[in-house]
């Protein structure tokens, strides 16, 4: 690395994880951005949280792997395909990332999103079904987020009978090394039936 680059881990937990910034200044993605970076990751997958990035820079056991797989022990094998969450896009148990650059209404997909799981409508022209959501929400002020959430329910000409229930869990401001943020997630969701 050059002198004209600086280097800040995106987590603790996830060390050989760099991002290279330039100096900071008036244009450049420096200091005053690095709040941007994610400290951590979560997703839950089948109704579990896992951690996608465990054991970064760490031996991996190879006696944990799955097997290597012929085509013809891949074929005879009986797997049943997981319920669907969005028609043609996402499986229970799958992974869907959102990007985009700053200002471009991720975060809003994403409630609309939720919203559109939690009520079995369609989001981007694609049918959801339903499924119990949890919105985790590490980024929005909640006076904000509850004005998002509100616009959504209200673009959609949804009633709030029918999101009353939706579930929103704002942690804002609460961000922590993944490995101790997770267990008390867990603990918080434990028995509630999550689907998403």
């Amino acid at each position: 690395m050059d002198g004209a680059t600086k280097s800040f881990p995106c987590s603790a937990r996830m060390r050989s994880c760099n991002f290279q910034a330039k100096p900071a200044g008036k244009d450049s993605w420096g200091e005053k951005k690095r709040h941007r970076i994610p400290k951590f990751s979560l997703v839950l997958q089948g109704g579990e949280m896992i951690e996608p990035a465990v054991g970064l820079g760490v031996k991996p056991k190879v006696d944990e792997w799955p097997p290597i797989k012929s085509y013809r022990q891949l074929m005879t094998e009986k797997l049943e395909e997981p319920d669907v969450l969005i028609e043609g896009i996402l499986h229970r148990g799958g992974k869907l990332l959102l990007g985009g650059g700053s200002k471009s209404y991720k975060s809003w997909s994403l409630i609309d999103l939720a919203v559109s799981m939690y009520t079995g409508s369609d989001w981007w022209g694609q049918k959801c079904n339903k499924a119990k959501v949890l919105f985790i929400n590490f980024e929005i002020q909640e006076w904000s987020f509850k004005n998002r959430l509100a616009d959504v329910v209200k673009a959609k000409g949804l009633t709030e009978e029918q999101v009353k229930d939706f579930d929103v869990w704002t942690l804002r401001g609460h961000a922590a090394d993944l490995s101790l943020i997770r267990p008390m997630i867990e603990k918080h969701i434990e028995g509630k039936g999550y689907q998403a």
